[in-house]
């Protein structure tokens, strides 16, 4: 009746007065059910359409169904192991490990997985990669689907499942991949390292972090034999620190999980228990300031940076406080660019963002 009466009862024909009609059920039935908002410090559901779990074995699965990009799947194997667990006769080799198991495993020994990267379409590096930092190392694998067969994402899954448990570290292999990172570490050499050095052990000076850098250290590494290696793959290279993420367009989460289940069936919980291990707490230094020279440098920089303890985002309240920081950098770098056109201004470029400090 509402509606009709705005509309105008003179100007509408019989069909459109039939039309309105038909729409007031559905308009009742919509308010009716007000969807509960939570409340400011209630623990936020997670997306019902992600499938979540952990397998037997004690590796953790995340599992999510998305049509874009079409026919294609990105497999990611997420390990809560880094340069922090290094010690002091072990720096960067939780980095040489990642290049190590690209190497070779049982099913792929040689030259056989860049060979089944190529039969596929796909290109190392972009397609197939990882990275360690201070606390993860992670290994990406993305997989084309031909429609109507899952061979090659099982075939991806089982790459990542001999990753994180069957890698061959051989002493040749070592000695070509030392040489990699060494030669990634010489590539780094120069200002901008010179600087980050200088900016972890001035501003968080006696943290665990500022002597754990993921690159590690050349004469360490050098001198690292194989046993050393394999001796912390095998500690810490554990299923209750894996977690494996799939997301692709699947025709559904089931099929997904039912393959990872099946790649992970022959890994077995581990026999021993490790004692337990606190991640070391990361704390700047209060008011601390770093002026660095350098003939290197071709501009002056001037860098504020303002520390505050990193928490998860697990109820509203914390997506409100995210989004006004969100909010207010959007607000600052307005008024830092106007600023920037300015004739007079003092600065050629200026900017405000918000950072994770981990890596």
């Amino acid at each position: 009746v509402f509606l009709l009466h705005t509309m105008g009862d003179d100007a509408l024909s019989r069909r459109r007065r039939w039309r309105a009609l038909w729409r007031v059920p559905f308009v009742a039935k919509l308010l009716s059910k007000v969807p509960r908002l939570p409340a400011l410090d209630d623990v936020l559901p997670h997306d019902t359409r992600l499938s979540l779990g952990t397998l037997p074995c004690g590796v953790q699965y995340v599992i999510y169904t998305n049509k874009k990009p079409r026919r294609r799947a990105m497999l990611r194997l997420v390990i809560r192991v880094g340069s922090l667990l290094e010690e002091e006769d072990q720096l960067g080799i939780a980095h040489l490990i990642e290049h190590m198991v690209f190497r070779g495993t049982p099913s792929f020994p040689a030259n056989d997985l860049k060979r089944f990267m190529e039969r596929c379409g796909l290109s190392w590096g972009a397609d197939l990669n990882a990275e360690t930092g201070m606390e993860h190392t992670t290994f990406s694998l993305e997989v084309p689907l031909n429609k109507g067969s899952t061979k090659l994402l099982a075939t991806g899954l089982k790459v990542l499942r001999e990753f994180a448990f069957d890698a061959l570290i051989r002493p040749e292999d070592m000695k070509l991949e030392k040489a990699v990172v060494e030669e990634e570490w010489r590539s780094r050499l120069g200002v901008e390292q010179r600087m980050e050095d200088q900016f972890w052990s001035s501003i968080f000076p006696g943290s665990k972090h500022a002597s754990r850098l993921p690159i590690g250290k050349m004469d360490v590494l050098r001198a690292c034999p194989v046993e050393r290696l394999r001796a912390f793959y095998e500690k810490w290279y554990r299923p209750e620190h894996m977690t494996i993420i799939c997301t692709g367009d699947f025709q559904n989460n089931k099929i997904a999980e039912d393959l990872v289940r099946a790649a992970f069936a022959s890994v077995s919980p581990p026999a021993t228990v490790l004692d337990p291990w606190a991640m070391p707490e990361l704390r700047a230094k209060s008011r601390s300031a770093i002026v660095y020279r350098d003939e290197e440098l071709s501009s002056y920089q001037v860098r504020l940076r303002i520390y505050s303890r990193d928490t998860p985002r697990r109820t509203l309240r914390d997506a409100a406080d995210e989004l006004a920081r969100d909010l207010l950098l959007m607000a600052l770098n307005r008024r830092l660019s106007a600023m920037q056109q300015r004739s007079t201004a003092a600065f050629v470029s200026a900017v405000a963002n918000d950072e994770r400090s981990e890596e």
